[in-house]
């Protein structure tokens, strides 16, 4: 998260756990700037033993996690085989 302070001037709007193909992690979202225009980012970190699972998504600033979040999810459903999408 450091990165992104340091890199866009982001300023973190919200952090909850989330549990995400059976990992439990944190939903980070953070309002910054990309080249002059606003923008949502929205990471997910998913530790596991020592290592951590980084997930990223840059959007426009109306677009919350929860959707970012079904997004992941739906993607993971795809890949694994699981669920209708």
């Amino acid at each position: 998260m450091a990165h992104l302070k340091s890199h866009y001037g982001a300023t973190l709007i919200w952090n909850t756990a989330v549990k995400l193909a059976g990992f439990v992690g944190r939903l980070l979202t953070l309002d910054g700037k990309e080249d002059g225009v606003l923008v949502r980012i929205v990471e997910v970190v998913l530790p596991k033993g020592r290592v951590a699972y980084d997930i990223s998504q840059f959007g426009e600033p109306l677009k919350g996690p929860a959707f970012v979040l079904r997004r992941l999810e739906r993607r993971h459903e795809r890949l694994s085989g699981h669920g209708n999408g």
